[in-house]
Formats: C-alpha cells, sequence, structure tokens
C-alpha cells in the first residue's frame, strides 16, 4: 500500500475503530483499539496499524499494556465491533 492510501485507510476508519472493543472469532480475542498509526515494512510498504489492548484486562496503561499491533485492514475483515 502506498502511504496516502494508508493515510486515506485511517482517516475513513478512525473513528469508527478507535476506543472500540473488537472481537476476532477465530482467536476468540476480544480486544480495544487504542492507536492507528501508519507503518513501513522493511520493503517500504506502508500500512495502516492498529495497537491493541487486551480488553479484559484491568487498569491497562497504553505506555506499558499493548497487546499487539494489528493491520487495520485485518481489523475491518475479521473483526466485529461490540
Amino acid at each position: 500500500m502506498e502511504l496516502e492510501e494508508a493515510k486515506d485507510l485511517i482517516i475513513k476508519h478512525y473513528s469508527q475503530y478507535i476506543d472500540k472493543k473488537v472481537f476476532f472469532a477465530a482467536t476468540n480475542q476480544t480486544l480495544v483499539i487504542k492507536a492507528i498509526d501508519v507503518t513501513k515494512n522493511d520493503n517500504g510498504e506502508y500500512d495502516a496499524t492498529c495497537y491493541t489492548e487486551n480488553a479484559f484486562e484491568e487498569d491497562a496503561d497504553f505506555e506499558n499494556g499493548i497487546f499487539e499491533h494489528r493491520s487495520l485492514k485485518d481489523v475491518i475483515k475479521n473483526g466485529r465491533l461490540l
């Protein structure tokens, strides 16, 4: 994905997903989208990346509680907003 495509994807979906719980049936996980940003891989390709926290952790701290990162495209395709 090009840089502008990644930025446009974030702009289009940011308010829909930020600070929302998303359930992933394939892994039986419920995650909270805490941040969405553009990342660049070693091949120079860009992606819109979600940084998530486990929805069931108590007192999760954003700085130390990041559970994983996941492509926004994957979140849209495989996640269900709760």
